[in-house]
């Protein structure tokens, strides 16, 4: 018995039994060498009889199934020993003999008797064992009915070189709002082998996302809608592409409802094949057989609501109130450069108005805290409402969805000193980072008196106000 469980395909080094349906059967013959052999009668081999194996001259082959198996059985009546040549008629999509895993030089001649296994390979599957001893095998054996059974002799294939492609993706935008429209610039490139009859790409928007008619354009020329527009699922036929050739796809999209609810990211593969009338099967929008996949492009989109967001906001400003009024009249400046600290760590810095925002925000409680450190000298905040909570450089704010939530901080000593700071801040024009004076205190997340237990009740800790200067130079 010389037999072998299967013979196997070769991809570089990873090694991979041929499945069912992947080509035409795979013919595996011996050539008989011996030159007395010239009649195949049936006299020397087993199964001529049973149909399973074909006769041709001085050679006789067998056609593989799906597992790749062959083996030719010998009568009693065989030579005690002859050489024998084994060659493989490959299907169209692989080659031999191959050159990534080459055969054993010279013959093989097993040691021992008529009735012992000669094992060419442990196992009796393919081996994925790294090209070597693992994978060693022979085309030229001795066998006969006085020699050891030869078994697990595998004979690997190499893949032809199949066209390739190859397909990128980009956007016009990466954030967008709902009701925005988005143009997509998809790139399809013929990366090896011959060129292809017909390109498609099989398109998959992200919930939400609908196609626009008659926005598609291959390489800048106008084109029909895809199949299955307005999406999700498109199918856009490119034509043909000749080989290291490229196509640029482009169309545009509208962001609608239910975009939030998705993660935004478009997924696209390309497909080429021979049918004329494209690669994707009309009604379901599936590959065609034999098609050639490209690798998946992805494209992400972060939708935002805009008027529909949940997401709050926060503005406010800083300034110096001289009437205390807890508003900021014509004649009151804004302190620039005062940074600002959110719960999360997130932080603004006031403009040159003293003026700051930021959007963003999760719709639930928060914390805003002021950088004592960044406030001119001698500066005295004064509380501005209940949400102070007796700290008057920090206050809570309670967002809900959508909001715009007012947020200002009062200096309310007016002193001629902090006046003074104020203006020479804005004399500096627009704020790019935190401003600091020197010899200020650190800035401190607690309003609770140094060295106080934790569980102490939190106290105003302000500084003292310092008395204002009247007009006139009285006191």
């Amino acid at each position: 018995t010389a037999a072998a469980l299967p013979a196997y395909d070769t991809s570089g080094t990873l090694l991979q039994p041929l499945r069912a349906g992947d080509a035409r059967p795979l013919d595996a013959a011996v050539l008989a060498l011996c030159g007395h052999l010239g009649n195949w009668d049936g006299a020397y081999f087993t199964h001529l009889t049973a149909g399973g194996y074909t006769v041709n001259g001085t050679s006789i082959a067998m056609t593989v199934g799906a597992d790749g198996f062959y083996q030719f059985l010998f009568a009693p009546t065989a030579p005690a020993s002859c050489s024998f040549q084994l060659t493989v008629t490959p299907p169209a999509s692989h080659t031999f003999v191959s050159t990534i895993i080459t055969p054993q030089s010279g013959g093989l001649s097993p040691p021992g008797g008529p009735t012992t296994t000669f094992e060419v390979q442990p196992q009796a599957t393919a081996p994925n064992a790294p090209v070597g001893l693992g994978t060693q095998y022979w085309l030229l054996i001795t066998a006969g009915s006085n020699v050891p059974n030869i078994v697990h002799n595998h004979l690997p294939l190499d893949p032809r070189v199949l066209p390739g492609l190859s397909i990128s993706k980009v956007g016009d935008r990466q954030i967008a709002e709902v009701g925005d429209t988005v143009l997509y610039t998809l790139t399809v490139r013929q990366t090896g082998g011959a060129a292809l009859p017909q390109v498609s790409v099989l398109d998959t928007l992200p919930p939400g996302f609908t196609y626009i008619e008659g926005t598609a354009r291959s390489n800048g020329n106008t084109i029909a809608d895809p199949l299955g527009a307005p999406g999700p699922r498109l199918g856009f036929t490119l034509g043909a592409l000749p080989a290291g050739g490229q196509t640029v796809l482009s169309y545009r999209v509208r962001i609608g409802v239910g975009s939030q609810q998705g993660d935004g990211v478009n997924r696209a593969t390309a497909l080429g094949c021979g049918v004329l009338g494209g690669c994707l099967d009309p009604v379901g929008l599936n590959p065609v057989n034999g098609a050639i996949r490209s690798n998946e492009a992805q494209y992400r989109v972060r939708v935002s609501g805009g008027v529909f967001a949940t997401e709050a906001c926060v503005l406010g400003k800083v300034f110096v109130d001289c009437n205390r009024n807890s508003v900021q009249d014509e004649e009151e400046l804004g302190i620039p450069g005062v940074r600002f600290y959110f719960s999360d760590g997130t932080w603004v810095i006031s403009d040159v108005e003293g003026k700051y925002s930021y959007c963003g925000l999760e719709p639930r409680s928060a914390t805003l805290k002021v950088d004592g450190s960044t406030l001119p000298r001698g500066a005295a905040l004064t509380t501005s409402s209940n949400r102070n909570l007796g700290d008057a450089n920090s206050l809570f704010l309670d967002l809900k969805n959508g909001e715009l939530h007012r947020a200002d901080f009062i200096e309310g000593s007016c002193s001629n000193r902090v006046i003074e700071q104020v203006k020479a801040r804005r004399g500096n024009g627009e704020v790019r980072a935190p401003e600091s004076e020197p010899a200020q205190p650190a800035l401190r997340f607690q309003s609770k008196p140094a060295g106080a237990p934790p569980q102490a009740t939190d106290s105003a800790n302000q500084p003292a106000e310092q008395p204002r200067r009247a007009r006139g130079g009285a006191r």
